[in-house]
């Protein structure tokens, strides 16, 4: 007999979140209440079932170990229980009064670390491989962008085909609606027009502290899309996030500011204010994204939607709406729309080494890296969005700043060596941005 059924009838108006365990000797569903004031309850052997007050989590004290959990009190200690075979103690309410119990040992949430590791990891490979990328193509950087819009799209169907063929791809998930993939092309191909626009007016330096707007764009975005509620503890490490990546990443961050300042006074504030309502595309995309994946698994009776028909048709309709405006792209690149044609077919040459590049490196092996290391990134961090949430790929992407940083600070092959870039604004960046990440995901935990 499972837990719920000793408790239910003193829980039956609360609101239950609902766990089920499964071991040996014992399944079934436990109802687990958010805020029950319940003492104890026996089960048929004479063992308890006690909650407290704040209880996020319950022991069934008895007959199989279900794992370890943590009580923390408001005395700040901290202990490490769990249940046996033996029969082990109850928690005592009365020593441990609104406590908190939580699981630890759960495997999704070893999944997810694992994955954000992998997305942090290629994440920080795709910034460097891009560098290298465009030394045999730096004339052709236009050209590499092209190449990876259109030739994704290419890639994605092709394992999407595959997949349908192998039944891992249901017709379900293939006749989703898809509006939202629509708009989420159209917000993307606009941001990286109105991107184009103000990035041309601005200095460089720049660019970096003004793109990280993308994240509060976001909070902004699932709170009122997701219907998402931030705590002012949440904001201010999110902010703390922002603030430690502008310190780590932009070198001689006072007269970069000093520049800001003037170009916020000048008649270019109107390419600063383009360039941030280009972020706006990107971060709401990535917000519809992360509703199509909570609105497929209702469709699909609580079945993930494949990440092959989620990428395929995003960027399907990102290809469409970028082909429609190709022209304005490349005129912003300089490239006249007459001389487009030849500026591709002079780029596919050097692309595979058919035509020699100005700085003699290995072509097409370093753009071949490039777009094997991004096309694994854009899957990696789109499974890890699915899993969280598009807030959380964010978060992940700020730490890959300040060690792509340290990266670029080694001795790399075919890029110029820059010991100069880790500093002690560097140091304090990183320790500023791991400190807001820390601060957002214990607020977190604390709402929860």
């Amino acid at each position: 007999m499972c837990a719920e059924a000793l408790i239910s009838s003193r829980i039956a108006s609360a609101r239950l979140a609902v766990r089920t365990f499964r071991d040996e000797g014992l399944s079934g569903t436990v109802a687990v209440p958010r805020r029950v004031a319940l003492r104890s309850s026996s089960t048929p052997d004479g063992r308890k079932v006690c909650l407290s007050a704040r209880t996020v989590g319950l022991v069934y004290a008895g007959q199989q170990k279900l794992g370890k959990a943590i009580l923390a009190g408001k005395n700040g200690r901290m202990r490490n229980l769990s249940t046996r075979a033996t029969g082990g103690d109850a928690i005592d309410p009365k020593a441990e009064k609104n406590s908190v119990l939580q699981v630890v040992t759960d495997p999704d949430t070893l999944g997810k670390l694992a994955l954000a590791a992998v997305v942090i990891a290629l994440g920080v490979s795709n910034r460097v491989l891009y560098k290298m990328a465009l030394v045999p193509l730096n004339d052709y950087v236009f050209f590499l962008a092209q190449l990876t819009t259109f030739g994704y799209v290419a890639v994605y169907f092709s394992v999407l085909f595959a997949k349908v063929l192998l039944g891992q791809v249901t017709k379900p998930m293939l006749s989703l609606p898809k509006g939202k993939f629509a708009l989420m092309g159209f917000l993307e191909a606009a941001g990286l027009t109105l991107g184009f626009i103000g990035a041309t007016q601005l200095p460089g330096a720049l660019l970096p502290i003004l793109s990280q707007l993308l994240l509060g764009w976001q909070l902004i975005f699932s709170a009122w899309l997701l219907g998402r509620r931030y705590s002012a503890a949440q904001l201010l490490s999110a902010a703390a996030v922002v603030v430690g990546v502008i310190l780590a990443s932009s070198n001689g961050l006072g007269s970069t500011l000093s520049g800001a300042t003037t170009i916020f006074t000048s008649p270019q504030a109107i390419y600063v204010a383009v360039f941030a309502v280009s972020l706006v595309g990107p971060a709401l995309s990535t917000i519809l994204k992360e509703a199509v994946f909570k609105e497929s698994k209702e469709a699909l009776g609580g079945k993930d939607v494949d990440l092959f028909v989620v990428n395929s048709f995003g960027s399907g309709f990102q290809a469409l709406f970028v082909l429609l405006q190709l022209p304005l792209l490349a005129s912003l690149r300089g490239i006249a729309p007459a001389q487009l044609p030849s500026y591709l077919a002079s780029g596919w040459a050097v692309f595979t080494g058919a035509a020699p590049n100005a700085a003699g490196a290995p072509s097409p092996l370093l753009p071949l890296l490039y777009v094997g290391a991004n096309l694994a990134f854009n899957i990696t961090a789109l499974a890890f969005m699915r899993a969280t949430s598009a807030v959380a790929i964010s978060f992940v992407m700020a730490l890959t700043v300040p060690l792509t940083v340290l990266m670029f600070s080694l001795p790399l092959p075919f890029l110029p060596y820059q010991p100069s870039m880790v500093g002690p604004q560097f140091i304090l960046g990183l320790v500023v941005l791991l400190c807001g990440l820390a601060g957002y995901t214990l607020a977190s935990n604390a709402k929860k």
